[in-house]
């Protein structure tokens, strides 16, 4: 016997409430669907820039010579290294799969972002699956993570090269600082006070290597 839908089961139930109950579940019933709506609105929205984004950095990181040189633009822009595969898988994704981007558009971004990651036979077979919409992040990560690869452990000297990268950024930054005119005496004296406490933390760094 085929399985009722959550609508239906509601308007059977709701037939059998006094009427004022009825209209009252009814409204529920509709401003339902209207979030539901909105939600989707937004996600198209949500996935649709994460994938420009994701355009504009496969094109800029053509024009790097190394990775050193696109994580530091990365860091300039104050994107994250798994945020920018995010944006760039779904990228790719839209170019060479445009009709499962559009499907998986109500996914949501952490759902799409998986779907974009999944080799294209396995990303049909995910998305045929009835209900992956209401699924819970945590269970739909549970439904793709047989057809992911597993990644690379994450060793002492990865995490170390990732450290220079983000040192290289922040040592960038202080670089182009130009220190203003600040009349202020509290004023100075926090930002006195915060840079000194940057030394410290480096030199404390430093002692550790």
């Amino acid at each position: 016997m085929p399985r009722r839908s959550k609508a239906v089961t509601a308007l059977a139930r709701i037939e059998h409430q006094p009427a004022e109950v009825q209209a009252s579940e009814l409204v529920i019933l509709k401003l339902t669907a209207r979030i539901r709506e909105i939600k989707g609105q937004t996600y198209r929205y949500l996935v649709d820039v994460s994938r420009e984004l994701g355009d504009v950095l496969h094109e800029g990181r053509a024009l790097f010579d190394s990775p050193r040189g696109y994580n530091r633009w990365l860091d300039a822009l104050d994107i994250s290294a798994s945020s920018a595969r995010n944006f760039t898988n779904l990228a790719r994704l839209a170019r060479d799969a445009p009709g499962a981007y559009e499907r998986s558009k109500l996914l949501g971004p952490a759902k799409i972002y998986r779907v974009a990651r999944l080799p294209s036979k396995a990303r049909e077979k995910v998305l045929r699956n009835n209900g992956i919409v209401a699924m819970t992040d945590a269970d739909f990560a549970e439904l793709c993570r047989p057809y992911l690869k597993p990644r690379r452990e994450v060793t002492g000297n990865m995490r170390g090269y990732g450290m220079v990268q983000k040192a290289l950024g922040m040592r960038g930054k202080l670089e182009k600082w130009e220190l203003p005119e600040i009349d202020s005496p509290e004023v100075r004296k926090q930002l006195k006070a915060e840079l000194q406490r940057v030394v410290q933390l480096a030199r404390e760094l430093v002692r550790k290597l």
